[in-house]
């Protein structure tokens, strides 16, 4: 399993970053575009946004729940450079613990100075405090500079040294208990520069005494320069001194941190991911791996270089292509994201950028359609032909082929864009959609269900079936996951490769309740989907047929129309079973029938229908 830091709500962010992790996690439709982001606590300007943005952001029951989801970006391996931070301002990380399959704690190579930062502590108050912050977190993004040169992927993970952490913590509380105190009085018998009135003497007078790196103590420097805008050095040379005295001090045990502290992997290192039962690895991750501590890859190395990039392997498959020897010499760790709410969560790739779960990429689409911008409460029903064209425009993302689990960065935002424009262009209104609100304590759950229908069903036919069905028997709380449930399960109708890819993700049932696709059902829909296979193959007979009579009459050329073959006793018995427990089926799974037919899959409900009564006669 995944550990997280300990989250407190305490996190300081400066109002530049905060907008623009903020802006990453929510759809623009659900900011209210008069917010400004102005406090340095999160947890404040969060709470402003919740109140503002009610009837936009009303599933988050608490301001705590969106801080979560502010929180979950901020675990994102290298995710200073991923948000696009206004690196000069303030920022906090969270960075996570995993854990390996033999119950050892491991953390990602690139999150080690951001775990050394967080054991840190700070003596200082008001602005001086907001100054050593900035200073040290440059110190860090300098560190960091010069520790990716050894590392192989951003991916590459090693076995956490809390050891370490430990000591390092131990040795800045023991400096920090008193440190004013202590610099005041040291200041009242010692002057050390007392000539120095400008910031570029004090910076010199600082990386001399303290024997920083040249390259480092400049990036000290420009942060010194702004804050002496403001807080002149004349006029508080002291504090300064005080200032950089204990940034020195956190920036040579960091350094020392860096240097003398990290463990190296005896073994290789790969991450295990799961969905459902299925545990699996990155396929080019796993051969890296092995290849890094000189593991003998000749039997699959040719294979999996010739696989598409973020191509997986499942775990039983990895556990037969490695000797039993080798298997010992690996550690599997599992990786565990943070369920997505809005917008799906980095991952770092193999190839030293990112990719989200494939499962994760569809959700930020759809929460993008149903929740944000509220498409299918719009839109008329001529114009729903455009969603089905985006769909179909993007299908080879969401294939059902096994194995196919990860979706790169660069493709999801490929798609959204294709979304914007389809969006922009097509769909776009300028009617209002009703909000949704959750239902209030009482005996007022069923009544609310059956007002929100929301005119959905105007594009989405068969809603009333689905809203009047099941749903009805229970009292959801949660209106706004009932409702975005609702429309999954009628898009589905529509769109219906979409039941396949969530089989083939294995969120099948925890989307659409009762999904006939898997668990008892699972054998049934498979008769069932032999006997639309049979059905389809009369139909496109019965058009060709009909197509040649059509030609032998307009061209008077003489045809002979190969007569239907006759289907055996046998045949049709099977074909008449199918079809009886496609109806069981249907009835079991209280499957939503459509008054009249609206596709091709109701009209073989009806036919199948009719095929069970001919049989019973």
């Amino acid at each position: 399993m995944s550990s997280a830091t300990v989250i407190t709500t305490d996190l300081i962010l400066c109002p530049t970053n905060l907008e623009k992790i903020v802006r990453r996690c929510i759809p623009k439709e659900m900011i209210p575009f008069d917010y400004k982001f102005t406090n340095l606590s999160a947890i404040s300007n969060l709470g402003l946004l919740r109140a503002m943005g009610k009837s936009t952001l009303g599933m988050f029951r608490s301001t705590e729940e969106l801080f979560m989801l502010v929180a979950n970006f901020l675990g994102v391996p290298g995710r200073a450079n991923l948000m696009d931070f206004d690196l000069n301002g303030l920022y906090t990380t969270i960075p996570r613990m995993h854990t390996s399959l033999k119950g050892i704690d491991f953390v990602y190579k690139i999150d080690l100075l951001a775990f050394a930062s967080l054991v840190v502590p700070c003596p200082f108050t008001n602005w001086q405090r907001n100054m050593v912050l900035s200073a040290i977190k440059g110190c860090q993004r300098f560190l960091e500079s010069k520790w990716k040169s050894e590392i192989h992927s951003h991916c590459e993970m090693v076995q956490s040294p809390k050891d370490c952490l430990e000591w390092l913590s131990g040795q800045l509380a023991g400096v920090s208990d008193n440190y004013l105190t202590k610099a005041e009085s040291l200041m009242k018998n010692f002057k050390p520069c007392s000539a120095v009135l400008q910031p570029h003497d004090l910076n010199v007078y600082w990386t001399e005494m303290l024997k920083l790196d040249g390259k480092g103590a400049s990036v000290v420097y420009e942060i010194l320069r702004t804050y002496n805008e403001r807080h002149p050095i004349t006029e508080n040379k002291d504090d300064y001194i005080k200032m950089l005295s204990w940034i020195g001090i956190v920036a040579r045990v960091l350094e020392d941190f860096m240097t003398n502290s990290i463990p190296s992997n005896t073994k290789a290192t790969v991450r295990l991911f799961s969905a459902g039962k299925n545990n699996f690895v990155m396929a080019h991750e796993f051969l890296q791996s092995l290849k890094n501590k000189n593991f003998d890859v000749s039997g699959f190395e040719e294979e999996v270089l010739g696989m598409p990039k973020l191509s997986t392997l499942e775990f039983r498959e990895v556990a037969r292509k490695v000797n039993i020897q080798d298997m010992k010499n690996i550690e599997f760790i599992r990786i565990t994201q943070p369920e997505t709410k809005l917008q799906a969560t980095p991952i770092p790739s193999p190839n030293g950028d990112y990719c989200v779960r494939a499962i994760d990429a569809f959700h930020e689409l759809l929460n993008d359609m149903i929740v944000a911008k509220k498409v299918f409460q719009t839109i008329e029903k001529d114009q729903f032909k455009h969603v089905e064209t985006f769909f179909d425009s993007v299908k080879e993302y969401f294939c059902s082929n096994q194995g196919v689990y990860f979706i790169s960065l660069e493709d999801l935002n490929l798609i959204k864009s294709m979304w914007e424009e389809c969006y922009e262009f097509k769909l776009k209104t300028s009617k209002q959609a009703k909000n949704i609100r959750n239902v209030r304590k009482g005996n007022s759950e069923l009544d609310e269900l059956r007002k929100v229908y929301l005119k959905l069903e105007k594009c989405l036919p068969n809603m009333k079936a689905i809203a009047g069905g099941e749903y009805l028997n229970k009292k959801p709380l949660d209106m706004y996951a009932t409702i975005f449930q609702w429309q999954i399960t009628a898009l589905s109708d529509e769109i219906t490769y979409i039941t396949d890819f969530l089989h083939s993700q294995k969120v099948c049932t925890k989307w659409i309740p009762n999904s006939p696709c898997c668990g008892e059902g699972a054998e049934l829909m498979e008769m069932v989907k032999k006997a639309y296979a049979e059905f389809q193959a009369e139909e496109d007979a019965k058009e060709a047929a009909k197509s040649a009579k059509g030609e032998k009459k307009n061209d008077e050329v003489a045809m002979e129309v190969p007569q239907k073959k006759k289907r055996s006793k046998r045949a049709t018995a099977i074909r008449h079973s199918a079809c009886a427990l496609l109806y069981c089926t249907l009835t079991r799974y209280k499957f939503h029938l459509p008054a009249q037919p609206t596709s091709r899959k109701a009209v073989f409900v009806i036919v199948c229908s009719s095929h069970l009564a001919s049989a019973q006669m």
